[in-house]
């Protein structure tokens, strides 16, 4: 193992053994580890006002049936009547060895994880989990959000994070019934979270192979570049589809947008409002309203 990867082992242990610690009695590692997880995903704008709701529901034989480590509900917007809807649901799943920092999970564990929140996701958006001890206040509150607001969701995140090492493949996640909704699923180990402390702009970068993105073209996006002006930068000029803007939005979200000043100022202003509210209702009119 290389030495900056076996120091931040060290570092990030020795951090969530400190939040242990300072709870005191009855803090959890795998919590603690989750927590730890979510603080550096929201600092880099991942998941913003992500918590951690941990709760482990059994079957018969008394092993996991369904499992859920943290949620977040973003991406919020009002409707004219100014009720309050999300288009951003994500979730925690956390695979937390004990003994060690320093592991490759097994091909079984990475599905069996996968398979828990997945099922958790699926009876959730259907109202199948109504079982739930009304002293979990939390967890009975998300439920009915998740349920009432299914229909409004433009992407479901699912953060699966694990305190060792990951190599596996991933296999698109769908629900039945619910073949439209977009659920994307981001492995976040150990090596990916050092490699993002190693980044001195502390952002992952957002590449895209357009000629995947973009069926039957072996070319990708084609550009123009503009007569150089100076040394400091080039500049190329391109006309994007706006099926594959739609795209790259339903995955990315506001990420795609955060240099942009629109993003910045958020959805509550008037323009950026009447912005939105034309996508949803009358997308067909997006170009002749907002051509500036």
């Amino acid at each position: 193992m290389e030495r900056g990867l076996k120091n931040y082992i060290e570092a990030i242990q020795s951090d969530v053994s400190a939040l242990v610690y300072s709870d005191g009695e009855g803090a959890s590692f795998e919590d603690k580890f989750t927590e730890h997880c979510i603080e550096i995903l929201d600092n880099i704008g991942k998941s913003e006002g992500a918590r951690v709701l941990s709760y482990i529901n059994p079957d018969s034989q008394g092993r996991v049936d369904w499992k859920l480590n943290g949620y977040c509900l973003k991406d919020e917007f009002k409707d004219d009547s100014n009720k309050v809807y999300f288009e951003t649901l994500d979730l925690f799943i956390t695979y937390f060895n004990k003994t060690s920092y320093d592991y490759n999970i097994t091909k079984d564990e990475f599905n069996k994880s996968i398979n828990q929140i997945k099922k958790f996701l699926n009876a959730a958006l259907k109202g199948h989990i109504d079982y739930i001890d009304p002293a979990q206040t939390e967890l009975n509150q998300l439920l009915k959000i998740i349920l009432k607001q299914k229909a409004n969701f433009d992407r479901i995140n699912i953060y699966f994070l694990i305190n060792g090492n990951s190599n596996h493949d991933l296999e698109k996640i769908t629900i039945k019934g619910f073949d439209d909704l977009d659920i994307f699923v981001h492995v976040w180990d150990v090596p990916r979270f050092y490699k993002l402390s190693e980044s001195s702009s502390n952002r992952e970068p957002i590449e895209i192979d357009f000629k995947t993105l973009i069926s039957n073209n072996q070319y990708g996006i084609q550009c123009l570049k503009m007569p150089n002006i100076n040394e400091l930068y080039e500049c190329y000029l391109a006309i994007l589809p706006g099926e594959i803007l739609s795209k790259l939005y339903k995955e990315y979200s506001n990420e795609l947008l955060e240099s942009n000043v629109r993003a910045f100022l958020g959805q509550t202003g008037k323009f950026n409002k009447g912005i939105r509210n034309t996508i949803r209702e009358k997308p067909q009119m997006f170009l002749p309203y907002n051509n500036g």
